[in-house]
């Protein structure tokens, strides 16, 4: 059996003096049973003034890597574009619209957001319109026609903070599984310097289920550069009722002034799935996901003058 090798070509990259910057990546892979790939990524970034734009493009066919691939871009393909217009020092207005194919079974998802934002700091008032349509064979077209609206609000010197989003389907299209009618309410404590009580709500009108969902976790920075989030939830549907909790633990160490390296370990266990049909299976749903994994990695960074070096290790296993 031959080892298992891959190949990347170097990330390229351009700027002008406009704030515009273009990066683009190839690479290639064989594992030791014969099975290749290749995955691709090009992106181009407009930043500065009032107008800020993105378009971009990634591919990744379903051999590619050793491995140690996310599962959700295995086999997918990605293109769209960001626009973003800064009107006044508190107000934005966004325009979003991408496509993903799944290489695979052919299903394509087609989405587009337009959002207005005014943010005086205290206070954040969004709101938007959606489409979301999925093209799947075989299976009618799956439609979710949106308005959204919600806000952030800060009080007591920005220790407490609500939050709340509403996304409605209109004109009887709520058939995406991944965009039903959704409801969330939030509110972030400061208890102490180095501690925050969060507490979430969730409800959902899906074409396939209704949802109720309740966290409620802790966030603390115990030492100097650690960092610990742990969360217990329950969520409610016609399938039965689930408990789950997450546990999140990051490390980050300043070596010198120009060597860092941070450590990670991430577990989040749950119990079952909704029944839908979706584009790309391997992606938790947008909302109300759901997921089983435990995640461990290590990293570290070099900034010089004018670059800047990284690395990172990670494990990573959906077995629950």
């Amino acid at each position: 059996m031959p080892p298992a090798r891959s190949s990347s070509a170097n990330p390229s990259s351009a700027r002008t003096p406009t704030s515009t910057t273009f990066r683009g990546e190839g690479a290639w892979s064989e594992n030791g049973d014969g099975v290749e790939g290749s995955a691709w990524l090009a992106e181009l970034e407009r930043r500065g003034g009032r107008l800020d734009g993105t378009a971009w493009y990634r591919r990744q066919a379903s051999g590619f890597g050793l491995k140690q691939q996310n599962q959700g871009e295995q086999g997918i393909e990605k293109y769209g574009a960001e626009l973003s217009w800064q009107a006044t020092r508190a107000d934005r207005t966004t325009l979003q619209a991408w496509r993903e194919l799944n290489l695979a079974s052919g299903a394509r998802r087609n989405v587009g957001e337009f959002g207005l934002q005014h943010d005086t700091g205290r206070l954040d008032l969004r709101a938007g319109l959606r489409h979301a349509q999925d093209d799947i064979p075989g299976r009618p077209d799956a439609i979710s026609d949106q308005l959204n609206a919600g806000g952030d609000a800060r009080f007591f010197r920005g220790r407490l903070s609500l939050k709340a989003d509403h996304y409605q389907s209109i004109g009887d299209r709520n058939d995406n599984a991944d965009y039903p009618t959704r409801t969330l309410l939030g509110a972030d404590w400061r208890v102490m310097r180095n501690l925050d009580l969060i507490l979430a709500q969730e409800f959902t009108n899906g074409p396939s289920v209704d949802t109720r969902a309740t966290r409620v976790g802790l966030a603390a920075t115990p030492w100097k550069g650690g960092e610990l989030a742990t969360s217990l939830g329950r969520r409610n549907s016609e399938e039965g009722t689930r408990l789950f909790a997450n546990l999140g633990l990051h490390q980050a160490w300043r070596l010198s002034e120009r060597w860092f390296l941070d450590a990670g370990l991430d577990h989040s266990r749950t119990l079952g799935t909704p029944d839908s049909v979706r584009v790309n299976p391997g992606v938790p749903p947008a909302s109300s996901g759901v997921a089983d994994f435990v995640s461990a990695s290590i990293g570290a960074a070099r900034h010089g003058d004018e670059w800047q070096w990284n690395g990172r290790v990670e494990y990573f296993n959906t077995g629950g």
